[in-house]
């Protein structure tokens, strides 16, 4: 737990207040939390399936995560959150050991663990986090509103579809990007939901990173979105963060809802920047050339 609160501690991507918190509070762990936790893990180092790790975590752990912690709520689920991660990594890392010698242990001296969901994802600059929360907030406030403005807004589906979207809107959050460019349009996503979508920006760029792009083929992006548990566990994030409780298929519409539109608007920006860079690269061509006929035009009179 103290690697946890380390690595969350020093982590640019959290709110100055949360890890504010951590900083002045002493994390104590009652004998409680143990006892729970532990059944947990002893289940997953013997089956390996993540699934069955996140949800044990997310239904025993994180619900009463600030009884056991006894910090914020936020600050208590995001340790929850972390140490599910850290069993996944733990887990491979006895595995390898194990593959390379039964006889050898684990070296504990070995560099500060890295928590798992951030092993694969790039850092993002100030510029492209501005754009990630831009388009996140695109998402959620699109949908909200479609909600909203249908018939049946009063039904107990769409009530309980937009207690989800609330769930990933946080105007609390300092953002002075969108303060400036905001007419009243955009939302400020949270945390979670802006963690869900540094998870689908990465699966993005991985599948769009060939030079020669000719397709970009966003049905499978949405199935890798799908199986990776990274999302799962945002998404569950969310779901324990709504006001009411949330049907299973509501839910699960809602995330389709979210990752096909930010992956569609993904899509339209990429395929629009690659169209901007070959019409400067044909540009800068054209005009070569006609320097370069210039040139020869001289030089000719001149021998003359």
């Amino acid at each position: 737990m103290e690697e946890i609160v380390t690595v969350v501690s020093e982590n640019g991507c959290y709110p100055d207040d949360l890890k504010s918190e951590l900083n002045d509070n002493k994390v104590i762990v009652i004998d409680e939390f143990f006892e729970v936790v532990s059944p947990i893990y002893d289940n997953y180092h013997k089956n390996g399936n993540n699934e069955k790790l996140y949800s044990s975590i997310f239904s025993k752990v994180i619900l009463d995560a600030k009884k056991y912690i006894g910090l914020s709520r936020d600050v208590s689920t995001l340790l929850m959150k972390k140490l599910a991660d850290r069993f996944t990594s733990l887990r491979k890392e006895l595995k390898t050991a194990e593959e390379e010698s039964d006889e050898e242990s684990i070296d504990t001296t070995k560099e500060p663990w890295i928590p798992f969901q951030y092993q694969h994802l790039p850092e993002l600059s100030e510029k492209e986090r501005h754009g990630l929360r831009y388009i996140g907030g695109y998402v959620y406030k699109k949908l909200y509103k479609k909600l909203k403005n249908s018939k049946e807004w009063k039904s107990p589906y769409c009530q309980m579809a937009m207690s989800f979207l609330e769930a990933g809107k946080d105007n609390d959050i300092d953002d002075s990007f969108l303060d400036d460019i905001n007419r009243g349009g955009l939302w400020k996503i949270s945390t979670s939901a802006e963690e869900l979508f540094r998870v689908v920006e990465a699966i993005f760029c991985k599948n769009t990173s060939k030079k020669c792009l000719r397709v970009i083929h966003t049905d499978d992006i949405l199935l890798q979105c799908y199986r990776d548990h990274r999302v799962i566990q945002c998404c569950q994030t969310l779901l324990i963060s709504t006001e009411m409780e949330i049907d299973f298929k509501v839910s699960k519409d809602m995330v389709f809802g979210i990752l096909t539109l930010y992956l569609r608007v993904r899509a339209f920006s990429k395929v629009r920047k690659i169209l901007e860079d070959y019409k400067e690269k044909a540009r800068i061509s054209a005009k070569e050339k006609g320097l370069r006929k210039d040139i020869k035009q001289k030089s000719g009179k001149q021998s003359n």
